[in-house]
C-alpha cells in the first residue's frame, strides 16, 4: 500500500507541475505580416491566441499581389514544439461594408520554424484559395523560406493592365480639368497659367504611360 501511495503522490505532483512548466516556457515577441498572392483585396487579417482572445495582433488591408502589413506584436514559444496553434481571422474586401461581416476564422498549427527562433508570424494567401501560416525569420526568396511559393507576389498580366487603365483614366481626368480651366472665361490668368503647366506635364505622362501598356 505504501508503494501505491508514493506513486500516487508522484503522479499528482507531476500533474500540478504541468501548468507551471507551460507558463515557464520561454516566449518570443514577434511581428505579424501577410502575403497576398491572389488577385483579390484582403480586407484585414488578425492573429488571435486560441487560449486568450485578448492577445491578438493583425495588419491592414493588402491589395492584390501585395505583401506587408507588418504589425507588432504576437507571442510565440521561443523554441518550436508540436502543437503550437494560432487563430487567424480575415476577410476579403469586395467594395461593400457587408464584406467585413463575412469574416473567416480558422485555427492553424504552426509548422517547425526554419530557423532557431520564430522570427515573424506570416499569413499567406494563395490564388487557389488555400491559406498557410508559418513562423519564419527568413523572407520569400530565401532558400529556407517555408512557404509553398518561394518568391514575393508577382502581379498577373490582367492585374497590371487593370492598374494601367486606372492610371490612364486618372491622367485623362486631370487633362480634362486643365482644358476646362483654359477654356473658361471665368478663369484668371494665374489659373490658366497653372493649368497650362499641369496640362503639358500630364500630356507627357500620358504619352509615356500609353507607350508602356502591359
Amino acid at each position: 500500500m505504501k508503494r501505491i501511495s508514493s506513486l500516487a503522490r508522484l503522479a499528482l505532483m507531476a500533474l500540478l507541475l504541468l501548468p507551471l512548466s507551460a507558463c515557464a516556457e520561454p516566449k518570443a515577441t514577434v511581428s505579424v505580416s501577410a502575403i497576398n498572392y491572389t488577385g483579390d483585396e484582403l480586407g484585414s487579417f488578425v492573429f488571435v491566441d486560441p487560449d486568450d482572445a485578448k492577445r491578438a495582433a493583425g495588419g491592414p488591408s493588402l491589395r492584390p499581389y501585395e505583401a506587408g502589413g507588418t504589425m507588432c506584436c504576437y507571442s510565440l514559444p521561443k523554441k518550436w514544439r508540436p502543437g503550437i496553434k494560432v487563430k487567424l481571422m480575415y476577410y476579403w474586401w469586395k467594395g461593400k461594408e457587408e464584406d467585413i461581416k463575412d469574416r473567416t476564422t480558422r485555427i492553424f498549427e504552426v509548422p517547425k520554424y526554419p530557423g532557431r527562433e520564430p522570427g515573424m508570424l506570416w499569413a499567406i494567401f494563395y490564388e487557389d484559395g488555400s491559406v498557410e501560416v508559418v513562423a519564419s525569420d527568413y523572407d520569400p526568396g530565401h532558400p529556407k523560406w517555408p512557404g509553398k511559393i518561394k518568391h514575393w507576389p508577382v502581379p498577373s498580366l490582367e492585374y497590371k493592365r487593370k492598374l494601367w487603365a486606372e492610371e490612364v483614366e486618372r491622367i485623362k481626368q486631370s487633362i480634362h480639368v486643365s482644358n476646362t480651366i483654359l477654356g473658361s472665361p471665368d478663369s484668371t490668368e494665374d489659373e490658366k497659367k497653372t493649368a497650362k503647366k499641369i496640362l503639358e506635364a500630364d500630356m507627357q505622362i500620358l504619352n509615356r504611360i500609353e507607350a508602356s501598356k502591359p
